[in-house]
């Protein structure tokens, strides 16, 4: 099991190609990913992140906390 930033390239590359994308341009830091005119829910980098656990599989992803715990409360302007 891994979490996306450990896939291979070829893994990235087959998975996103089935979600009717390609990779332009990889370097050390990013990928450079050409996203098809027939995909207009795709707006952000999350969105292809999103694409790359669903067409690689949830299960096969390590589930683990995020580093840091915050707490929410309410702001004084909505009292």
């Amino acid at each position: 099991m891994s979490g996306i930033r450990e896939l291979p390239i070829d893994k990235i590359s087959n998975s996103l190609s089935r979600m009717g994308m390609r990779i332009n341009n990889i370097n050390e830091k990013s990928i450079d990913v050409v996203v098809p005119i027939t995909r207009p829910d795709v707006l952000h980098p999350c969105d292809i992140a999103e694409d790359l656990a669903i067409s690689y599989g949830y299960e096969l992803l390590n589930r683990r906390l995020p580093p840091n715990t915050t707490s929410g409360k309410q702001l004084t302007l909505n009292f």
